[in-house]
């Protein structure tokens, strides 16, 4: 008589439960997965790792030899649609349940990106408050620009009218000291700015003392007779004694001298300034003498005034009036 083994291993699978066609009970999950772990650690070869049908096809085969030890009533195709299953299953990712469990989880998993993102933020605010709160943007940094400039036509006010030797330049320091405080009070930088600039010019050329004197070097030029026409086709023409300028420790200067014929101020350490013929002729003669001219000094800016003032004299033994200047010859 057959024993309850053999007439287990003798009886026909049951196929009539649909169930078992169509999905796998826990226990064939649970073989599965453990023949599955096995393979993973039995594998020879990266290749093997690598090449899916053939670990289907061992996986098969083991899922087979199993049932057949067991006794479990699976056929082949069962195999073959959990094996499927498994492989299209396994990459699946199911979202956990939102809640405060998961917020938290997230935020900590993103704390390096999160304590990033505050600092920048921090230090972004820090930033734009300090710019505010300091005055380098919006209205108090106006306010304090406008009170800027003002402090400094003020204090160069103050250098022109104690440096100024004529009322007349007092007079110009009042008008633009009334411009300012108009500018103060409607806000506008840029008309204070100007009249800082002016000031600024004034105060520095106050300073200034110099000589303008006649080049007398033996074999430099003294003077030159120019001819010129201007824009509108006017022929002139001029003469000129070649100068510069000297400070009272005998150093050349340079001055910014506007040129009549380009009208353009040029930076230069000698320039043409217009004479009377009969002026030119007179120290072309006393250079021709000796190579030495005697008479040299043209004109004298003192300390308090703005511009020269000539001392060359005429035929009449009266300072000439200055003329027009060039720069090129």
């Amino acid at each position: 008589m057959p024993s309850e083994a053999q007439q287990s291993a003798a009886a026909p699978p049951d196929l009539s439960s649909v169930a078992r066609e169509e999905q796998m009970t826990i226990a064939e999950m649970t073989r599965l997965m453990d023949v599955a772990a096995a393979i993973r650690k039995e594998r020879l070869t990266a290749e093997q790792q690598l090449n899916i049908d053939e670990t289907k096809q061992l996986l098969r085969e083991r899922l087979l030899e199993t049932a057949r030890i067991t006794g479990d009533p699976v056929t082949e195709q069962e195999i073959d649609a959990a094996i499927d299953a498994y492989y299209e299953r396994r990459h699946e990712f199911t979202p956990p349940e939102p809640g405060m469990e998961t917020l938290l989880a997230s935020l900590y998993v993103r704390r390096g990106t999160i304590t990033k993102l505050a600092i920048t933020v921090a230090t972004i605010t820090a930033l734009w408050w300090s710019v505010f709160a300091f005055g380098l943007v919006g209205p108090k940094r106006q306010e304090r620009r406008l009170a800027e400039l003002y402090t400094g036509v003020q204090t160069n006010a103050a250098v022109v009218d104690e440096l100024a030797q004529t009322p007349d330049l007092r007079q110009r320091v009042e008008q633009l000291v009334a411009q300012a405080d108009a500018a103060r009070a409607a806000g506008d930088a840029d008309a204070l700015q100007n009249v800082q600039a002016e000031l600024m010019e004034q105060a520095a050329t106050l300073k200034q003392q110099y000589v303008i004197r006649v080049v007398a070097g033996e074999n430099e030029r003294s003077g030159t007779e120019r001819l010129f026409t201007d824009a509108d086709g006017t022929r002139t023409s001029g003469f000129y004694l070649i100068v510069q300028a000297e400070t009272p420790a005998g150093e050349a200067l340079k001055l910014p001298i506007r040129d009549a014929e380009s009208g353009e101020i040029r930076l230069v350490s000698r320039w043409g300034e217009q004479v009377p013929e009969s002026v030119f002729e007179q120290i072309a003669a006393d250079k021709q003498t000796d190579g030495v001219v005697d008479n040299r000094d043209f004109a004298e800016k003192e300390v308090g005034r703005l511009e020269p003032t000539v001392r060359l004299t005429g035929p009449d033994g009266a300072p000439l009036t200055r003329g027009r200047q060039i720069t090129t010859w």
